[in-house]
């Protein structure tokens, strides 16, 4: 069955949270970090070891957490265990130690359209984590300043969600590469293009100094409607029809589709005229 957004968010995020921001529209490291700014439900506690705020270095809670209606930046995440849902939220998080294990579970970020969230610096020593699963219909983005290891990401983009990967500030001549596992997305055709106009949507972006290992097709899942056919390039759109396909490049990858249309009537009638003026010339 296909999965959406809103099941993924509403089931990972809003149901389960631990830790739900009540904070105001206004997001500090301060604030984070104060318990008062937080409603705390199933039962967690606000130790002496949360000091720092959940998910934070020095913290030792890795319950889910949910933030609505917020923006600001905070000082940086452990990422044990990551479990992070933004709703109409703009969040930057100035290091994110390493995406890593803890008893056995990966780290979940979920985004909805209305939100992004910019890890400014992955440090990414020692990472042993499971894969990092990746729900947004916003954008998210992450300067690597280290290679990403462990399992890597699988990433769920629905309708509009896009992934920037590019490079920290410091050390601009060395590259560092990204680990992508899987990656799904849902094919929202833009209705304002004319017929055979190709439509593009960036899924992935790398930047100057990042690279990507390259996903194979059976690891690039796209939920397209019903008539919508998968080809590989735009030279295969040769009959009229619903066409999509999927580019790869050092740029990134790239959702594009395209609708060739009918011939009509008035085009047939000049193939026709054309071909009996042709034959008279002949003559």
């Amino acid at each position: 069955m296909k999965k959406t957004i809103v099941t993924i968010i509403a089931l990972a995020g809003i149901v389960h949270a631990d830790f739900v921001w009540n904070g105001g529209d206004t997001i500090s490291s301060p604030k984070w970090s104060n318990q008062d700014n937080w409603t705390l439900t199933n039962g967690t506690t606000w130790t002496v070891g949360n000091e720092s705020g959940p998910g934070m270095t020095g913290s030792d809670k890795w319950e889910p957490i949910v933030v609505s209606n917020a923006s600001g930046s905070i000082r940086n995440f452990e990422g044990w265990a990551l479990n992070l849902t933004l709703i109409n939220s703009q969040m930057i998080v100035n290091e994110l130690v390493k995406f890593q294990n803890n008893t056995g579970k990966g780290c979940t970020l979920n985004i909805d359209k209305d939100s992004s969230l910019i890890i400014d610096k992955y440090s990414g020593a020692g990472n042993d984590g499971e894969s990092v699963n990746v729900n947004c219909d916003g954008v998210l983005t992450i300067s690597y300043a280290h290679n990403q290891g462990g399992a890597g990401i699988s990433a769920v983009l629905g309708t509009s969600g896009m992934i920037i990967l590019n490079k920290h500030r410091t050390n601009l001549s060395e590259g560092y590469t990204a680990k992508v596992l899987t990656l799904e997305a849902d094919l929202l055709a833009d209705a304002t293009l004319g017929m055979g106009e190709i439509g593009t949507r960036t899924l992935i972006e790398l930047s100057k100094y990042t690279s990507m290992n390259e996903l194979s097709a059976n690891n690039i899942t796209i939920n397209a409607a019903e008539g919508w056919t998968r080809i590989n390039s735009a030279e295969e759109a040769t009959e009229p029809g619903q066409y999509y396909w999927v580019s790869q490049s050092e740029e990134g990858i790239k959702l594009n589709y395209v609708t060739v249309p009918e011939p009509t009537t008035a085009t047939l009638s000049l193939l026709a005229l054309a071909g009996l003026a042709a034959r008279r010339r002949r003559r």
